[in-house]
């Protein structure tokens, strides 16, 4: 006899819920059993999101990164021994921005918007913090560099798919609190990492798809039709093109990918992009300019303290402050004149400083690598460049987007204490002490694979010094 019952089939979407459900909760306890590797889940989940790919509001409301954060604090702080943070160039200037962030926030005459903001930022930055301390090593720091690299991977990957196989434009599809602009500023800040460490993987296929990555970042970026990440992208692989295969190599490498890329970019994207020739006709572009305006008024009404950070705040205040009748309120679409209304000439000040430290950071770290004898330097030489590269395109593409509060870039930011002092370590120690000189731990396919990328780094990096007038061939 048949039953009536009839046995529903479990549709995709909610199946896709039910797996996200279950890796949040499977991660949830991996901080207890090793701090680093705490680090590593919760930076997949606080720059990636993953539960943005879900559905249900179960799966897209549950506070995974919160209880991950929470064990990773408790396991740092409670039971690992040696340094959890270090309070060193960009982390002095991390900490003074938060704390100034702070004060603003309860100085604000819209003190409740302000501080609903801080108190999201002092969850993201009290874990954050720890990269400065957790990772210890060369093998360590690797291994966060190439999470946070597929953090943006997938998402160029996925977007940039949509743009292949659809033609069309849209601003969904990032990780959740980013729009169609933030979320090209992700992926093209991510671009460096995926390029810089796809020869360090030794699976071929595996390496090829972190190339794929790298290269569907194009499409993810024209997909949302975004100026200012269109700006961040060009500079990212310009800088990219100009120090691995030198200027004129680099020019004509670029203007081939250009005219690959040209017959996929919509009409109306490729429409939005010709107005940056004439901004004074597109009322996106003057209405940025405009906010700008009202920002600098905002900064010079409160110049030690701003109005507090947060949208809410800044939009309060907006037709106080704006310059012209027509101008609607919205948001000032750059992190630097957010930052100055938000917390004024002293939050300005800290901002730029922090980024300035990480910038002369990875200065420092790529001078240092000229100290290492032969070519055992070399990785320190393309980490400081990779981060560098990093943080140049952030602030071409921050100047049109206003993202304060985009935690990747913090995470990057402060990769650069762990990275010099890891390189320090092991000058010190000397190649032949160095329980990681030359690649060691790593099998014997990518080494092999690492000294090749050194050769040819080498190579090129003479190319462009007999380019360089004035300068002779070592």
């Amino acid at each position: 006899m048949l039953s009536s019952h009839r046995v529903r089939a479990v549709s995709p979407k909610r199946m896709r819920d039910v797996l996200i459900i279950l890796f949040g909760l499977a991660c949830i306890p991996v901080p207890l059993a090793d701090a680093f590797r705490g680090l590593l889940i919760y930076c997949l989940w606080s720059f990636m999101k993953p539960q943005s790919l879900a559905w249900g509001p179960t799966a897209r409301e549950g506070r995974f990164t919160f209880f991950i954060a929470i064990f990773l604090l408790a396991r740092a702080w409670a039971a690992t021994a040696g340094p959890k943070i270090r309070i060193k160039g960009p982390a002095v200037w991390f900490l003074m921005f938060w704390l100034w962030m702070a004060v603003s926030a309860w100085l604000s005459p819209h003190r409740v918007y302000a501080m609903v903001f801080v108190t999201k930022f002092s969850k993201i930055a009290m874990a954050m913090i720890l990269i400065t301390g957790l990772v210890r090593t060369r093998k360590q720091l690797r291994s966060l560099l190439m999470v946070m690299a597929w953090c943006a991977g997938f998402y160029a990957i996925k977007l940039g798919l949509y743009l292949l196989t659809t033609s069309a434009r849209t601003h969904h599809g990032g990780p959740m609190g980013l729009d169609n602009n933030d979320t090209a500023l992700f992926i093209t800040i991510g671009l460096p990492l995926l390029v810089y460490l796809a020869p360090q993987i030794e699976n071929v296929w595996a390496r090829r798809m972190t190339y794929f990555a790298a290269f569907m970042s194009i499409p993810a970026v024209v997909v949302g039709g975004s100026r200012g990440g269109m700006l961040a992208l060009a500079t990212a692989w310009g800088l990219i093109l100009w120090r691995k295969f030198g200027l004129a190599k680099g020019i004509l490498l670029g203007i081939m990918g250009l005219m690959l890329v040209i017959p996929f970019v919509p009409q109306e994207t490729y429409d939005r992009y010709l107005t940056l020739q004439n901004h004074e006709e597109d009322a996106s572009a003057r209405g940025r300019l405009w906010a700008w305006e009202t920002a600098t008024n905002m900064a010079n009404a409160r110049p030690w303290t701003g109005f507090g950070v947060g949208r809410q705040a800044f939009m309060a205040e907006y037709d106080r402050y704006k310059t012209h009748v027509e101008d609607k309120p919205h948001v000032a679409h750059s992190v630097w004149f957010t930052t100055l209304a938000s917390m004024g000439y002293i939050g300005l000040v800290l901002y730029v400083g922090m980024m300035l430290s990480a910038l002369r950071r990875c200065w420092r770290t790529r001078k240092l690598a000229k100290q290492f004898p032969g070519k055992t330097g070399a990785w320190v030489r393309q980490y400081g460049e990779m981060i560098f590269v990093s943080l140049a395109a952030f602030c071409i593409g921050a100047t049109f987007l206003s993202q304060m509060g985009l935690e990747y870039l913090y995470g990057i930011v402060l990769l650069s204490v762990p990275l010099l002092e890891i390189a320090r370590r092991e000058l010190e120690a000397g190649p032949e002490q160095s329980p990681e000189s030359e690649f060691s731990g790593l099998p014997a396919a990518t080494r092999k694979r690492l000294r090749q990328l050194d050769e040819g780094y080498e190579e090129a990096a003479r190319r462009r010094r007999r380019m360089m007038p004035g300068r002779t061939t070592a």
